[in-house]
């Protein structure tokens, strides 16, 4: 730092990745006691850095890159690249830390988009968000843009920013992202294959001009027997977080673009569907519980997928009820690494479950199932107001349609 100071021409900008590079080694050598230290020559390079900002120091000098710095540790191993990022430098110890900051985001993304409301786990206090609704996962996604990151990183940034718009129905804004998307920098990955054939799947879902059902069909068993082989593969190692969050967001999909082509077919009202369909509902439904198995909290996910597969199925409705109440009242008191290290942080999620049991229960149970006449209103109000909550626009319109098909008042309120 001394010889940078006296070196007469040098930028404020290397001087900004000086002053960082000391920080970055008294926080690895220094006990904690003695951290105030990196913390000072950290301060001296964001001032640096605000005089000249440069791309590669943009992410750490962001509020909460800076506090992510201040409040993790971290070590430093051969860089093996996963199938999320790689060190985009391995000659840079900074590399490896904003690899692990990209990871690092990527999970939260992960987690907003699949489990909507929960508490993200504490890893910068002052600049974490508390209960994460689905806009806030463009907050993360511009953080991770911050980081002029690696290609792989910058290809699931976007696919996640595409389903982050699928589900506020900024379907401009998703399209505007489709070219990106198409082209993944490892596509001969199973994982990055499973969540490609899926996306094509709900993309064609979700356009304008939508193909028929049985033009979906098989896009949907070929998505789903690749989620099988991506499963079995992962199967033989230690489960890592952001892959079983990926095969999480790809069953949401397989099973929500089954369970729309139902509905639009007529639903419950239209008696039982295929043989055919109904398999390929219940090999995805059976791919959702292999991946809960490791992911507790996306339980209330097979309590309402099987209350699904019954309405397809046309069975018995007080059976399916139940499952209904399940999903409905299930709150995951397990401790699991992955899914919350305590009761309190598991017990607030499953909101998006709440509110598509609410709805299923309102569209196809029949009337003698609900206990008064008003109870109907009453439920698809309250699914209405789960939903604004956590951000999903497509299903609140969902829900609205189906407020003004019943006739129900709430919807003027």
């Amino acid at each position: 730092v001394n010889l940078g100071e006296a070196a007469g021409p040098v930028s404020t900008s290397q001087l900004a990745h000086c002053y960082v590079m000391l920080a970055l080694q008294l926080k690895q050598c220094l006990p904690s006691l003695l951290q105030f230290f990196s913390r000072y020559y950290l301060s001296s390079g964001r001032a640096f850095y605000q005089k000249q900002p440069c791309n590669h120091l943009q992410w750490l000098m962001s509020p909460y890159g800076y506090k992510y710095f201040l409040s993790n540790q971290w070590g430093y191993g051969l860089p093996q690249p996963t199938v999320f990022t790689s060190v985009t430098d391995p000659t840079d110890p900074l590399s490896f830390v904003a690899r692990i900051y990209r990871e690092h985001l990527l999970e939260r993304i992960f987690k907003a988009l699949v489990t909507p409301g929960t508490t993200q786990e504490p890893a910068a206090d002052e600049g974490s968000i508390k209960r994460c609704p689905t806009p806030e996962v463009l907050t993360y996604i511009k953080l991770l843009a911050d980081c002029h990151c690696c290609e792989r990183s910058a290809w699931w940034a976007s696919l996640l920013q595409v389903a982050a718009n699928w589900l506020l129905s900024e379907d401009a804004a998703a399209e505007r992202l489709y070219p990106r998307v198409e082209a993944p920098p490892a596509p001969q990955e199973p994982l990055v294959r499973t969540v490609m054939a899926t996306f094509r799947l709900r993309k064609a879902a979700l356009s304008s001009n939508p193909p028929s059902a049985h033009s979906l069909l098989p896009l949907s068993d070929a998505a789903s027997q690749l989620l099988q082989e991506s499963l079995t593969v992962d199967a033989c190692h230690k489960p890592d977080t952001k892959v079983l969050l990926a095969q999480l967001l790809v069953c949401d999909w397989l099973l929500e673009t089954r369970t729309a082509l139902w509905e639009e077919q007529g639903g419950s009202a239209q008696g039982p569907v295929s043989s055919d369909q109904l398999s390929g509902f219940q090999a995805d439904l059976s791919s959702l519980c292999r991946i809960t198995q490791e992911l507790p909290c996306g339980l209330a996910r097979v309590f309402l997928y099987e209350a699904t597969v019954r309405l397809m199925a046309g069975a018995a409705p007080g059976r399916t009820q139940q499952l209904l109440d399940r999903s409905l009242r299930h709150r995951s008191t397990r401790s699991n690494l992955i899914c919350g290290k305590d009761k309190s942080a598991q017990e607030v999620g499953g909101e998006r479950e709440h509110a598509a049991a609410l709805y299923l229960a309102c569209r196809h149970l029949p009337t003698p199932l609900l206990a008064s006449p008003g109870e109907r209103a009453g439920m698809l109000l309250d699914a209405a107001k789960t939903l604004e909550k956590i951000g999903d626009r497509k299903r609140l319109q969902q829900c609205y349609h189906l407020m003004q098909t019943l006739g129900t008042s709430a919807v003027t309120n």
